[in-house]
């Protein structure tokens, strides 16, 4: 294995390298956006890098690529400078996921539907985010070890014996960061075409719930399953390599300290 691979450099390294490619995936469109704008592929990667670089430099990662997605697109984002909240707390969670602390998603879910509960819509707070208590009491079904001991291989070990079981530990994963995603980007958005946009409430209402209600929940799933797809995938390349993802795994260290004078490992 390389110095550099040991080096202290090499986080922040892959932090910049995937901030470029959350950037790249952030300003392509997905789906429409209602009142302007669009959904992105940064629904995708934002997990995707917190997966594999971990919560904390997943996090720092996309919330620069986000950031400077606004920059060079403008009119992509939905809901203006809060646009970069959604990606970077789905990239969160599933780091967080990645690390055996699955809990983390549903506390983050937990907030936004208790957000979006006192926001103009919160009369139909449960009728909306029905799918989003799903998700959060999906995601702690992580901590049963059967599924969660499916995350403990990485470079140069042996490949989980249940490839079935791991894909569908990814497949949950993916659902509730992409969820977590729209629960926060939800919340933020009831209020922001409100207050910040004008809408009237009524329209605000209409969107929500006779529009996004019945829209999100395939949108959702159907991203998830391609980022489960893509997840796995690079999963089982990752394996062959000397490369150390994610960047911190529980009892494992992010990086050890080369000899003196030694510019290869064992």
């Amino acid at each position: 294995m390389s110095e550099f691979v040991n080096s202290k450099a090499y986080p922040w390294a892959l932090t910049g390298i995937f901030a470029a490619v959350h950037l790249v995936l952030s300003i392509i469109p997905a789906f429409p956006g209602v009142g302007g704008g669009a959904i992105t592929l940064g629904m995708i990667s934002g997990p995707l890098v917190g997966y594999l670089l971990g919560p904390i430099f997943g996090t720092f990662s996309v919330l620069i690529g986000s950031v400077m997605g606004l920059w060079v697109n403008p009119t992509v984002p939905l809901l203006g400078p809060f646009t970069i909240i959604p990606p970077t707390f789905g990239a969160f969670v599933a780091g967080f996921i990645r690390e055996k602390k699955p809990y983390v998603a549903t506390i983050m879910i937990g907030y936004s539907i208790a957000l979006f509960y006192l926001g103009p819509l919160g009369q139909f707070a449960v009728a909306y985010l029905w799918l989003h208590i799903v998700a959060a009491l999906l995601a702690l079904i992580l901590v049963i070890p059967l599924l969660s001991d499916s995350f403990d291989f990485g470079p140069g070990e042996k490949s989980p014996a249940n490839l079935a079981l791991l894909f569908f530990s990814i497949w949950i994963m993916s659902f509730v960061a992409v969820m977590t995603d729209h629960a926060i980007g939800s919340a933020i958005g009831v209020s922001y075409f409100r207050y910040i946009a004008g809408w009237p409430a009524a329209d605000v209402e209409f969107v929500f719930m006779s529009i996004v209600l019945f829209i999100y929940p395939i949108e959702r799933l159907v991203m998830s399953i391609i980022l489960a797809i893509a997840l796995f995938g690079l999963d089982r390349a990752l394996v062959a390599t000397e490369f150390r993802l994610p960047l911190i795994r529980e009892g494992i260290p992010m990086f050890e300290e080369l000899p003196e004078g030694s510019t290869e490992s064992e």
